[in-house]
């Protein structure tokens, strides 16, 4: 079963709950959510090729795991001709700026969905999966805002599937993933996603992080 079928039939509430709601003035405030944005391990990793855009084609096999960083979004209108992104993080190694891949995701929805309305958007993100040790924290945290964007816009899923694909996989090889959080078989740049349903661990993995980051180039 590949990913553009009917696996995100389940995206919009899978692990998140509800802080608050609230209006100040004239100005709605969005229903403030916090994100479990989980981590991920590859069972297994084949190095097929490298590519021109000096990524690699790869088989793997993604299997989510309960470490998560914990992802609060809000959004309310602006009354400024142009969208806003602050983002916070209680880790310093985290980019606050363009750089950041919740930023380029909030990019990408918004000129793939052609929203013209502006929005402040506002994003804080406590890390607890380390980065750059191959664990997906980045791109479930991309995901992670991705499906706070789906639920405030009440996007459609069944009629906006190979949009929001589109976003994710524009954003990060990864960040298709992270909207299933579900073991998968992983070929392309990891873009290329199929379900396994039936896949369970029957043993305990050790997950050590040297402190080192390795690029994905």
């Amino acid at each position: 079963m590949g990913l553009s079928l009917s696996t995100l039939g389940n995206l919009k509430f899978r692990h998140c709950y509800t802080v608050s709601g609230f209006t100040i003035g004239f100005i709605l405030i969005g229903i403030i959510m916090l994100y479990k944005a989980l981590a991920k391990i590859n069972i297994g990793l084949r190095i097929l090729s490298k590519r021109e855009d000096g990524f690699h084609n790869l088989e793997s096999i993604f299997y989510p795991v309960n470490l998560f960083d914990e992802i609060n979004v809000d959004i309310f209108n602006s009354r400024e001709n142009k969208n806003s992104v602050y983002i916070s993080s209680d880790n310093p190694l985290i980019p606050l700026d363009r750089n950041n891949i919740c930023y380029k995701i909030i990019i990408n929805f918004f000129r793939i969905f052609n929203i013209r309305k502006t929005y402040i958007i506002k994003i804080n993100i406590k890390k607890n999966i380390p980065i750059g040790g191959g664990l997906g924290g980045g791109s479930s945290d991309a995901a992670a805002v991705l499906k706070y964007l789906i639920n405030f816009f009440n996007v459609d899923i069944n009629k906006s599937r190979q949009d929001i694909l589109r976003v994710a996989s524009e954003t990060g090889s990864d960040v298709p993933f992270f909207l299933v959080s579900k073991p998968c078989l992983a070929r392309g740049k990891g873009e290329i996603l199929s379900l396994l349903p039936d896949f369970k661990l029957n043993y305990n993995i050790l997950v050590v992080n040297s402190g080192v980051h390795i690029s994905t180039k």
